[in-house]
């Protein structure tokens, strides 16, 4: 038998077929060579198998069907299976011989049968670990494989679509927030990329054009239409408190046909300044009028369906935490805005040399002024248009009133008036540092008192130090220059400086407000700065003794503590008048005798 280095022959069986037996012998599992006995006819060392059929299989491998049964002739003859082997570790070898063999009885051909059975299991283990360790190759390279291409499945697909899901989701909720999720792992010039920062800025789009007035409407529509739904922008809208603030730019007429072109500019940096403020302030800018801005601070639903201004506003320390001081933030973000205009004049002011000679030629030393009206009041909220253009806002008796504080502010020769209203929402810090003007009842029969927050329009808000005017007509960036030069050089400078401002180029500013606390009346520079014409005790005695007097229609009295406060003020103010007693003087004494009329109810109509 030919045999490889790993082979072991473990069992040889002989089965001697004559012609009245057959006989199969086998060896010892042993290391003992047989030898033949010619007296027994059989090898030494060799034995007979045992009948334990645990121990016996069938001989099947290399003769067929037929050729088994002419060997076994019909015997149950078996062949033994080796302990501790598998049928796979095994190989039978058959080796078949003829001869003719005469006895006395008999002359037949004898068929001898050699069947060895080879030990394979050393070559089959070997094959074994080759083919477990091919497995775990293959299901590491699988498993390697699946994590790389789902990875990049992930990061390229997955990933940007759930950002695309959260981001809707966030408009949904709240139209006006930012997106807080950071667009970074994305892949540039992916589709999936493009379609992600589409809908940010889709998203920033709407909160930008739609205002706080349209965040309810957006988010409506994209909670509650359905796959296949059209949007419905112009469905529905709702009652909603909030504090009104109108805002309008002095002169614009005159600014605009100065700058022409540039006035678009100026606009947008004025409201740079302004927005910016007001969001510090946790306001809205609402609308955007060519000189006018309609701000809002929106607040909680009245309750009890109240529908009185006056009663809404004193309740306002029952409102949640974040809404208990918004009276007092509208309040400080006009007067931040004012100090904020003053110190970025050079930026808003930046015009071109053509424009700039314009405008300051028709308005020496020309500084952007604001007038600016408070109001509180309920009011509707929805979107106003057709599918072809919309425009969400509100429409309200008081977006009006507010209008028309701003526009009575020039009768009264001040920045800023707030109606009663609105001021029985202010905190008691914020109400000592105002002072009560006037009461007049509107032409719908609302009655409410003017207020108004002193403000110092020429003080120097960049250095932060008052500053000495005879007439509000001078100063600006260029008064000081002009009061400087010899006699007859005014036009020299008027043609030298515009062009010398045009040519300089301011960033940007980055506008931000000192956050809101209770006690910035008291402790804020701006706030203090912007009093420092009133803040006078005295005066302001007298200012109070007097409009207390005006309002119980003892006009001669009220008369005698205006000209008192009138007096007072231009001493303290280098001759300066005060706009609001001069307007209650002179409406006072255009009545006959100076005395209030019959049936005086400590107000007048508007």
């Amino acid at each position: 038998l030919a045999l490889t280095s790993s082979q072991e022959v473990k069992y040889l069986m002989f089965i001697n077929k004559t012609c009245d037996e057959v006989k199969v012998s086998y060896p010892f599992e042993s290391d003992t060579d047989g030898s033949w006995d010619s007296s027994s006819g059989s090898w030494l060392g060799w034995e007979s198998p045992s009948n334990n059929g645990d121990q016996l299989y069938p001989l099947l491998a290399g003769l067929t069907t037929t050729e088994f049964t002419e060997v076994m002739d019909g015997d149950s003859g078996t062949v033994p299976i080796p302990d501790k082997m598998r049928i796979t570790d095994m190989t039978y070898i058959v080796i078949k011989s003829e001869l003719e063999q005469t006895s006395a009885s008999c002359t037949e051909n004898i068929v001898l049968h050699t069947v060895a059975i080879v030990d394979n299991s050393a070559y089959t283990q070997l094959e074994a670990q080759y083919g477990f360790f091919m497995t775990w190759f293959v299901i590491v390279l699988l498993v390697t494989g699946t994590m790389v291409f789902s990875a990049d499945t992930n990061r390229l697909v997955i990933e940007p679509i759930e950002k695309m899901i959260k981001r809707v989701q966030e408009i949904s909720q709240d139209p006006m927030a930012p997106s807080t999720q950071e667009l970074t792992g994305l892949q540039e010039g992916m589709e999936t990329t493009f379609l992600v920062k589409t809908i940010d800025k889709i998203g920033n789009l709407m909160r930008i054009g739609f205002g706080e007035a349209g965040a309810e409407i957006i988010g409506k529509n994209l909670g509650d239409t359905k796959p296949g739904q059209k949007l419905n922008l112009l469905g529905g809208a709702e009652e909603i408190w909030s504090i009104f603030g109108f805002c309008d730019i002095r002169n614009f007429t005159d600014t605009t046909e100065c700058l022409q072109t540039e006035v678009m500019t100026f606009v947008n940096k004025v409201a740079h300044v302004l927005h910016g403020i007001i969001e510090d302030c946790n306001g809205a800018a609402n609308k955007n009028i060519g000189d006018a801005f309609l701000l809002s601070w929106k607040l909680p639903a009245a309750p009890n369906g109240e529908s009185d201004p006056n009663t809404y506003a004193s309740n306002h320390k029952g409102f949640p935490k974040k809404k208990q001081y918004l009276f007092d933030k509208a309040l400080y973000a006009f007067l931040k805005f004012v100090a904020e205009l003053y110190r970025n004049d050079a930026f808003i002011c930046q015009f071109s040399a053509a424009s700039a000679q314009r405008l300051y030629a028709r308005m020496p030393g020309y500084t952007p002024r604001m007038g600016m009206g408070l109001h509180v009041g309920n009011a509707v909220e929805g979107a106003i248009g057709s599918d072809r253009k919309i425009d969400a806002t509100y429409i309200s008796r008081a977006v009006n009133y507010s209008e028309f504080l701003e526009s009575s502010t020039k009768a009264y020769k001040v920045p800023l008036l707030m109606s009663g209203h609105f001021w029985e929402g202010l905190t008691p810090g914020a109400k000592d540092k105002t002072r009560k003007l006037d009461c007049v009842r509107q032409a719908s029969g609302v009655i409410f008192a003017l207020h108004t927050y002193d403000i110092d329009l020429d003080a120097n808000y960049a250095e932060m130090i008052p500053v000495d005017r005879i007439s509000q007509q001078t100063g600006g960036r260029r008064s000081s220059l002009l009061s400087s030069l010899p006699p007859g050089m005014e036009a020299v400078a008027e043609e030298l400086t515009a062009p010398r401002l045009a040519e300089e180029r301011y960033a940007t500013p980055k506008v931000e407000t000192n956050p809101y606390t209770t006690e910035v009346w008291n402790t804020d520079k701006d706030m203090l700065l912007l009093r420092n014409r009133v803040n006078h005790q005295d005066l302001m005695q007298v200012w109070e003794k007097g409009i207390t007097a005006y309002i119980n229609g003892d006009w001669p009295q009220a008369i005698d503590c205006m000209n008192s406060h009138q007096e007072k003020y231009g001493n303290y103010n280098k001759g300066l008048r005060d706009g609001p007693s001069d307007f209650l003087l002179d409406f006072m004494k255009s009545f006959p005798n100076n005395t209030a009329p019959t049936g005086w109810k400590g107000y007048h109509d508007v």
